[in-house]
């Protein structure tokens, strides 16, 4: 898979997760500032985003694992991700 594929995949499957804005109905609108691709033995295929979205130009982090599917940073639902951690 090339990082161009990698990186669309990415950007639709965050939307997806991202949804809607209630009051807007705006899609999040997902712009992927870099996408990295790793196996681990326990999470097995885990990709790495840094992005923007709601046209918001401050970047943030997310992950997603076969397992959880995506983690954001400083995402206050239940995330198991927290501010400050180092990923």
């Amino acid at each position: 898979m090339t990082d161009t594929q990698l990186k669309s995949i990415a950007t639709k499957s965050l939307e997806r997760y991202m949804g809607k804005d209630p009051e807007t109905n705006e899609k999040a609108n997902v712009q992927i500032v870099s996408v990295r691709k790793v196996w681990t033995p326990y999470n097995g295929n885990v990709i790495h985003v840094v992005a923007t979205a709601w046209g918001n130009p401050q970047q943030f982090k997310a992950r997603w694992t076969e397992i959880d599917g995506w983690m954001v940073e400083g995402d206050p639902t239940g995330c198991p991700i927290l501010d400050g951690i180092e990923w």
